[in-house]
């Protein structure tokens, strides 16, 4: 990481009011049609913008004292121009990082990737279970596209030497299922994050949650939730290389069961989202009528008049455990956390991932999926 990027962060921890985690959405266009996720239907009115805006884009993020970019979508290599874009902000000194289902990923990619020094990758895995993993991407054969984007990310963090991960979506479908996928992860010495469900019953203002009563969890559940996350606190301090801080892993059971949370939104001030077409918003799931490339943008930012309005509609939202958002709360505020996350970082310095190829992958599903049997059989056995 940059001294400047070192700096900014510092910076942050001590006045909680520099903004340096942002997520950008650089297409509203996907490849798939989840089950969990709205976005790519979400956003009829807005349109990409072309790279002359982006770097107008990438300006006003160095000026306003951006450190972390994530690029995301809808998918992000949907776009032609991504390495483009990525170089971009890269060339402004932020560290890059890519969210993205893995299915467009390639070799070729990986290389230009490597070669433009973006810090790291995560691809969406919500199931080792091929049935499922189907269901919920809405594609057919989904895990041979995931494999082989998997076996190309293993080569790109081996090469460059950084974190990348592994994001799942806690669902009624997997939760069972969530120890095995952190044993799989920390196989191939990639973290994994697991991120609660986020549904809802009507067409709402959100831009991500999608109406799926199928994946929702209902009273009868509850135990598995709270047995399943005992047990992945448990896996934690063993070292298995599960992203999430213990303090998020502590609190999600009361959000998938009663939709209780337990930490305040910094957003402005620590971390913002930008949609598409450029809209500055609280969070990628929130919408604003306020759009950064706007001539007047950072007049009003700076004199805290854009942070206002912001802060108006968070304060006005129901919250939620989107995991990146309070995540970076709980890192900035809360020091049992901060050493926590430290200890695992130095952690994944020792037990950096090697190569895999998507057979060997397939191999390492094969082999959980004989332990999980071994182990319900065994369980059946004394009960």
């Amino acid at each position: 990481m940059k001294l400047r990027n070192k700096l900014l962060l510092l910076k942050a921890f001590i006045t909680k009011r520099v903004p340096v985690y942002v997520q950008y959405a650089v297409t509203k266009k996907c490849n798939l049609n989840c089950a969990i996720c709205n976005s790519n239907l979400s956003r009829d009115d807005e349109t990409d913008l072309p790279l002359s805006e982006i770097k107008r884009l990438a300006i006003i993020l160095k000026n306003i004292q951006v450190s972390n970019l994530v690029l995301t979508g809808g998918e992000p290599f949907i776009r032609k121009d991504i390495i483009e874009i990525a170089k971009i902000f890269k060339t402004s000194g932020l560290e890059v990082r890519f969210q993205t289902n893995g299915f467009l990923l390639t070799p070729e990619l990986i290389i230009d990737l490597y070669k433009l020094g973006t810090n790291g990758i995560t691809i969406s895995l919500e199931s080792l279970n091929p049935e499922i993993q189907d269901r919920l991407t809405n594609f057919k054969n989904s895990h041979e596209k995931i494999f082989k984007a998997l076996s190309l990310m293993t080569q790109y963090s081996y090469q460059t030497k950084n974190i990348s991960a592994i994001n799942t979506v806690v669902s009624k479908l997997n939760i069972k299922e969530l120890p095995t996928l952190a044993k799989f992860a920390t196989g191939m010495g990639l973290f994994i994050s697991f991120i609660p469900l986020h549904s809802t019953r009507s067409n709402s203002h959100f831009i991500i949650r999608k109406n799926n009563e199928e994946l929702e969890f209902s009273e009868k559940d509850f135990g598995a939730i709270d047995k399943v996350y005992t047990e992945l606190i448990r896996m934690k301090k063993k070292g298995y290389l599960i992203y999430n801080s213990s303090r998020f892993l502590r609190e999600t059971p009361d959000y998938l069961k009663y939709k209780k949370i337990h930490w305040k939104c910094d957003s402005p001030y620590l971390y913002f989202a930008i949609s598409p077409s450029g809209n500055f918003l609280p969070c990628v799931d929130l919408n604003s009528g306020i759009n950064i490339l706007d001539k007047a943008f950072m007049q009003n930012y700076s004199c805290g008049r854009i942070q206002t309005q912001i802060k108006k509609m968070v304060n006005g939202c129901e919250g939620c455990m989107y995991a990146c958002w309070p995540e970076f709360t709980y890192l900035m505020r809360d020091w049992h956390t901060l050493i926590e996350q430290a200890k695992q970082l130095g952690l994944s310095l020792i037990r950096m991932p090697k190569p895999f190829t998507d057979q060997e992958i397939k191999l390492l599903v094969a082999k959980l999926g004989n332990e999980t049997r071994r182990i319900e059989k065994k369980s059946d056995a004394q009960t």
